[in-house]
């Protein structure tokens, strides 16, 4: 038999594995996939002619990742090869970061939860510009997911801001909002009753 391939694919996707085989016929082959026999379907499509093996895998998903072996077998003995398959998956969000309205000062956090073969870049961007750590906000980021903090919220913070993820397989982004209200005004309230009620306050009041 020639050895099959290790090979790489793509979540949705499809993938043909094939073995060429030698000997004398009849032979009879089958496929297996972590010790497992592999049963015909929709999904797993195998046949032999011309020599070669074939097994075509539909609709991949994570969990076809794992070793394929193709055993053919005669009356002279039997022969197997095996080789890995990963399916990779493009990042995408389980979580994504919520618009908030806040007053000045506020702690602002804005949390994206991905999943996606790693390693998984995560990048944030506010006005096409990138945002790192600095003495006002943090950047935190793992395989999975990531949190951007700013710690005292400014009216100039107030924006749109992108959330990019990706592998080697894809991208994709999202866009959250901030609005960081104005300057805190004071109203002059004043409630009026009996003379032993009458008061003045003043209520705070943000633009």
């Amino acid at each position: 038999t020639k050895k099959l391939k290790k090979m790489d694919s793509i979540k949705g996707s499809f993938v043909h594995l094939e073995c060429i085989v030698s000997g004398s016929h009849p032979i009879s082959i089958q496929w297996y996939k972590d010790g497992k026999e592999i049963t015909a379907s929709d999904k797993h499509k195998y046949s032999f002619h011309d020599n070669t093996a074939f097994l075509e895998i539909n609709q991949l998903e994570g969990a076809d990742s794992g070793s394929y072996t193709c055993e053919a077998t005669n009356k002279a003995g039997r022969n197997q090869c095996s080789a890995y398959l990963t399916v990779k998956e493009p990042p995408c969000f389980v979580e994504k970061p919520q618009s908030q309205d806040v007053v000045p000062a506020a702690r602002v956090q804005f949390k994206a939860l991905v999943s996606g073969t790693p390693p998984i870049q995560i990048k944030w961007f506010k006005d096409s510009k990138e945002l790192i750590s600095t003495a006002s906000r943090s950047v935190y980021k793992d395989d999975t997911s990531s949190l951007l903090e700013l710690f005292s919220a400014k009216t100039s913070d107030s924006g749109n801001y992108i959330c990019q993820i990706s592998n080697d397989v894809g991208s994709t982004t999202c866009k959250t909002t901030l609005f960081v209200k104005g300057l805190q005004l004071y109203i002059l309230c004043s409630y009026l009753g009996s003379q032993a009620l009458n008061s003045v306050c003043l209520c705070p009041y943000y633009v």
